[in-house]
C-alpha cells in the first residue's frame, strides 16, 4: 500500500518522482531520465535531487520551473490541489481593513 504524502513538500516530491520515472519507462534504456540525469540538467547533486522527491527540499519557483522544464510538464501540474480540503484562498479586497495578520505584522 501506498502512504498519501503528510506535507505540501512530500506530495511535490512525489509527483516530480512519478514524472521522472514515467519518463524513464516511456525513452529507449539509452536515453533515460534517472536521477543522476535530472541533477546534472539542474546542475544540483544526486542528493539534492533525491531529497527533493522525498520532500525533504523546500522547492522556489526557480526550481520548481526548471525541474518542470526539464520534466516537459508545465509546473502547475505539480503543485495544482495541495491546499487542504475546506481551505479557500481569499480573494484581495473581500477581508476587513486591517485584518490580515501578515500584512499588519
Amino acid at each position: 500500500m501506498v502512504e498519501e504524502p503528510a506535507t505540501p513538500a512530500e506530495a511535490v516530491g512525489a509527483r516530480i518522482r512519478a514524472r521522472r520515472e514515467a519518463l524513464d519507462g516511456a525513452m529507449k534504456p539509452a536515453r533515460r531520465m534517472r536521477q543522476a540525469d535530472l541533477a546534472k540538467a539542474l546542475r544540483r547533486d544526486t542528493s539534492w535531487v533525491s531529497r527533493a522527491e522525498r520532500g525533504q527540499v523546500y522547492l522556489n519557483v526557480t526550481d520548481l520551473t526548471e525541474i518542470a522544464f526539464q520534466l516537459d510538464v508545465d509546473p502547475a501540474t505539480l503543485i495544482r490541489g495541495l491546499l487542504p480540503k475546506g481551505r479557500r484562498r481569499r480573494r484581495r479586497g473581500t477581508g476587513k481593513k486591517g485584518s490580515d495578520p501578515v500584512i499588519n505584522s
